[in-house]
C-alpha cells in the first residue's frame, strides 16, 4: 500500500479509512493532497477486499477548500493549475461515486467550497454539531477567477491577495 504524507489511508477488515490530514492548512486540497486521494479512491475501488470507505478530515476542519495558498504560488498559471488539480479531484470522486463499496463521510467543522463537494459525494454522510457547510467560497479572491467573472472590469488586486470588492462578484443566493 502506498504511503501517503498529505492523507491517512488504511484499509482493515475490509473498512477503507480516509483522512485528510493537513489540520495546519484547514485540510485545503493541495496538488499533492488531490493526487493522494485519487491514489487512495483507485485502491479502494479496485480492491475487492474494500466493503465500505470512511472519509474524514484531522483537526477543527473537514476540508476548507482549495489551499488558497497554493493558488498564490501558482498565480502565473493559475488558470492551467486550478484545472490541473480539479482534474485530479473529479477523478477522485468520479471513483466514489462508482466504486462498489458505500462511502461515508464524517464531517467535523467546515465543508466549504470543493470540501462541499467532497461531502456531498458520500452515500451517507454524518454531520457532527460543529459542521458547518458552504458550497463556495464567498469574497474571496478566487470568486473573481476569469471563470467565474461576471464583468470584464472585475478582476482582484495584482498581488492575489484583496478580494474584489465589486457587487458584480458576490456569489448570488
Amino acid at each position: 500500500m502506498a504511503t501517503f504524507s498529505t492523507l491517512d489511508f488504511v484499509i482493515d477488515s475490509g473498512i477503507a479509512r480516509i483522512t485528510l490530514n493537513r489540520p495546519d492548512a484547514a485540510n485545503g486540497i493541495s496538488m499533492q493532497l488531490a493526487q493522494e486521494l485519487l491514489q487512495a479512491s483507485l485502491a479502494c475501488r479496485c480492491s475487492p477486499q474494500v466493503r465500505a470507505v470512511l472519509l474524514t478530515g484531522k483537526g477543527r476542519m473537514f476540508c476548507a477548500g482549495g489551499d488558497l495558498n497554493s493558488f498564490v504560488e501558482n498565480a502565473g498559471n493559475l488558470e492551467g493549475f486550478i484545472k490541473e488539480l480539479t482534474t485530479y479531484l473529479h477523478a477522485a470522486i468520479a471513483n466514489f461515486a462508482h466504486m462498489r463499496a458505500p462511502l461515508i463521510v464524517a464531517v467535523n467543522g467546515a465543508a466549504a467550497g470543493a470540501g462541499f463537494s467532497l461531502a456531498a459525494c458520500g452515500d451517507l454522510v454524518l454531520a457532527a454539531r460543529s459542521a458547518k457547510s458552504r458550497p463556495t467560497a464567498t469574497r474571496c479572491w478566487t470568486t473573481c477567477a476569469p471563470w467565474r467573472r461576471r464583468s470584464s472590469s472585475c478582476w482582484p488586486s495584482a498581488d492575489l491577495t484583496t478580494p474584489c470588492a465589486r457587487p458584480c462578484c458576490w456569489p448570488t443566493a
